[in-house]
């Protein structure tokens, strides 16, 4: 029973905004729904929290993976993805867009670390994420969870390689670099 799927329905789709908004906060009205939908290859829908206390700026978070055949569970079971930025911006969209059909192939996990600088343009400073839960819940009787993605520059991402991920977690939370992902910044190592 645990590696099953529950399907796709309003009930459940409703289950998981209630879960997302009482660890986010209320949801902006605007649903970002692609014209081609992502069991096709488009982008997964998402959703923006701007309320919440602890995360400064716009959370996005994917709601579409629950639902999909193709994506492995994780250690704590199905998942979604989010990330947080200052503000709305093109780039959180895009990445993504690129970790939701990542993880179709791959299984992305807390405490792992990505190295994105092939989806990110030349100049961009973020050239990594660092994984952590946002939050867990059962849905349909199913464990599930939403995986936490913090940008790190690369030196961030080869200190984290090189010592742990817990580690560069620790300084970036230090130095004001978590949970908020700023694409201009210093590097904290």
């Amino acid at each position: 029973m645990e590696n099953q799927r529950p399907r796709k329905n309003l009930k459940l789709e409703s289950a998981l905004v209630i879960a997302l908004t009482k660890r986010l906060g209320p949801k902006d009205d605007t649903l970002l729904h692609g014209i081609v939908g992502f069991e096709f290859g488009g982008p997964p829908d998402l959703r923006l929290f701007r309320q919440t206390p602890d995360i400064p700026g716009v959370t996005y978070v994917t709601s579409d993976l629950l639902w999909c055949e193709q994506q492995p569970p994780n250690s704590i079971g199905r998942y979604e993805l989010a990330i947080s930025l200052p503000e709305e911006s093109p780039w959180a969209e895009h990445i993504l867009f690129k970790l939701a059909h990542a993880s179709l192939e791959q299984t992305f996990d807390v405490g792992h670390t990505l190295d994105i600088s092939e989806w990110v343009e030349p100049d961009c400073l973020i050239k990594g994420l660092f994984v952590t839960k946002l939050l867990s819940f059962r849905l349909a009787g199913l464990p599930c969870c939403v995986l936490y993605f913090v940008g790190v520059t690369r030196a961030e991402l080869d200190y984290a390689l090189a010592h742990g991920a817990g580690k560069v977690a620790i300084q970036l939370k230090n130095a004001g670099a978590f949970p908020v992902t700023k694409l201009v910044r210093e590097s904290v190592v």
